[in-house]
Order: C-alpha cells, then sequence, then structure tokens
C-alpha cells in the first residue's frame, strides 16, 4: 500500500488490514516512475536508459536504412507509449531521444564517420504519402496519448476508475475537464490537461466537440452535455 498525502503512520495499519505491505514512493509501475515530479530531468532517466540500451542492441551500420526504420517503428517507439499516456514529456527528453533515434536512423557507430542526413527529422516523422519515411513525432504522439484522456473521461461514466476521479475530483471531471483546479490535482492530472493550452489540441478538447446521442440516456447529463438531434 502506497500513501498519498496521507499520514506515514497510518500506512502500517491500513497495510495490516489489507494483508500487504508498506510501499515507498515514488515507485516503478510498468516500467513508469509514480509518485515523482515529470518536471524533474532526472524523473526521466529509466526511460531514456531504456530506449538507448534497445537501440545499443543493433548494429545499425549492419542494417539498411530501411531496416532501421522498422526496427525504430517496432523496437524503439513503443517503449515510451505507456509514459506517453500519463505524463506530458518535456521538451528536452523529446530532443535527447530524437537524437538517439537519428543516430541510429543515419547509421552513426563509434566507429564510424559522421553520416549525412539526407532527409530533416521533421520530414522523416511525416507518412510515407507525404514523402516521409512513416516514423511518429514524439511529441504528437505524446499530445494524443494524453488527449484520449479527456474522451474517456466523458464517456467512460460509470466506470470504478472514472468514479474514483469524480469522488477526487469533483462532478466536472465528467464533462469539464477544463473546469478543474490544477492546484490540487495530480502530476497525471496536469499533465492531462496540460494539452488543452496547446493551440493544436485546444478545439479538438472543447465541450461542444462531444456530442451525444441520448439513446436510453443513462450517461447523458440534461444541462452540462451537447445533445446531437
Amino acid at each position: 500500500v502506497y500513501g498519498f498525502h496521507e499520514s506515514a503512520s497510518m500506512l502500517p495499519t491500513y497495510a495490516s488490514t489489507l494483508g500487504c505491505q508498506v510501499g515507498q514512493v515514488p515507485f516503478k509501475y510498468l516500467g513508469a516512475m509514480i509518485g515523482a515530479s515529470p518536471r524533474l530531468l532526472n524523473f526521466w532517466n529509466p526511460l531514456v536508459t531504456k530506449v538507448q540500451r534497445k537501440i545499443d542492441n543493433y548494429d545499425a551500420t549492419g542494417l539498411s536504412v530501411a531496416g532501421r526504420v522498422v526496427l525504430l517503428r517496432a523496437a524503439v517507439d513503443s517503449i515510451p507509449v505507456y509514459w506517453f499516456s500519463l505524463y506530458k514529456m518535456p521538451v528536452c527528453v523529446i530532443d535527447l531521444i530524437d537524437r538517439m533515434r537519428r543516430r541510429f536512423l543515419w547509421g552513426y557507430s563509434a566507429n564510424s564517420p559522421k553520416k549525412l542526413h539526407l532527409l530533416s527529422w521533421n520530414k522523416v516523422c511525416q507518412t510515407k504519402e507525404e514523402g516521409g519515411l512513416g516514423l511518429v513525432s514524439l511529441k504528437s504522439r505524446n499530445n494524443v496519448f494524453l488527449a484520449k484522456w479527456w474522451w474517456r473521461a466523458y464517456c467512460d461514466r460509470g466506470c470504478f476508475w472514472n468514479n474514483l476521479m469524480v469522488n477526487r475530483y469533483g462532478h466536472e471531471w465528467n464533462f469539464n475537464l477544463q473546469g478543474l483546479n490544477v492546484k490540487i490535482c495530480s502530476p497525471i492530472v496536469k499533465s492531462i490537461l496540460a494539452v488543452s493550452q496547446l493551440p493544436s489540441m485546444l478545439p479538438m478538447l472543447e465541450r461542444s466537440m462531444f456530442k451525444w446521442k441520448v439513446n436510453s440516456g443513462s450517461k447523458v447529463y440534461f444541462w452540462e452535455d451537447v445533445w446531437l438531434c
């Protein structure tokens, strides 16, 4: 059992009642750190280290560019997915991981000379139809994963996890995340709310963009939701 905003003296009592041990904060869950501030650079060290180790497992000089693209998409770019769904990644960390991806893509190694970049990184991260190589921008992926929580908060009404969030943050969690008091939110919720500050994401997260078919009416709020006629 872990205590957040709870007296440390009460944790042994809770652990004894539940038949478990007292854990220490921060802790690691599914590879991501829970309970620490994602604004600290050392918070991201486990992720950066894991990405570097994965890249070091492959000899970029022995692979074609197409082979490196496949490995980046299948083996490397999937590593940060869980982190992306919980935290807003700092720009400096995105730049660091992108530098690893670029070096691998263009065949860098400790014993080889500097390689020529045949395309700009922004072009590389475009779709093949747009002339890119189909790699995904880490910044865009991070924003999309966090924005999905807005959809889940509004559409998963009545689910156990959603009821817990309503009890913690109030009724607005189910229809108006922009109205939450950021000062009382956890680091994860702050990251979810931060997506709405981006000009590219704000229009998609407006309350008016979430429209409901009434059907039985069991999940629709009479006053707060926008109905489809």
